[in-house]
């Protein structure tokens, strides 16, 4: 119980002491994946784990599974599947989807 309770200890503290950059992260993940026309996977990913650190401390309310289905569908190897991809580009086919999921 110790641990637990001085792991959340420390987590309060470090949201109090770097709210400012964890927000603008957050927003800034937010902002590229609804608005992006092209998107590597790696930046997707990483703008999905900052909007999962946004749902964990209460910042966006955005569904989970909404996003673990973004994590999943968004890869290369699912995109190819769409009617899109021969059209598109893999990246133009995932910032669209991505824009897709979270307009939605």
């Amino acid at each position: 119980m110790h641990v637990n309770s001085h792991s959340v200890q420390c987590r309060q503290k470090f949201i109090k002491t770097e709210k400012y950059i964890i927000e603008d992260q957050i927003f800034r993940s937010y902002s590229l994946l609804k608005s992006a026309r092209i998107i590597s996977y790696k930046e997707t990913k990483d703008a999905i784990l900052w909007l999962r650190v946004a749902v964990f401390y209460g910042i966006l309310d955005i569904d989970l599974y909404t996003l673990n289905k973004m994590f999943i569908f968004l890869k290369k190897a699912h995109l190819k599947y769409t009617n899109e991809i021969n059209v598109l580009s893999h990246n133009e086919a995932r910032a669209y989807y991505a824009r897709k999921y979270l307009n939605t």
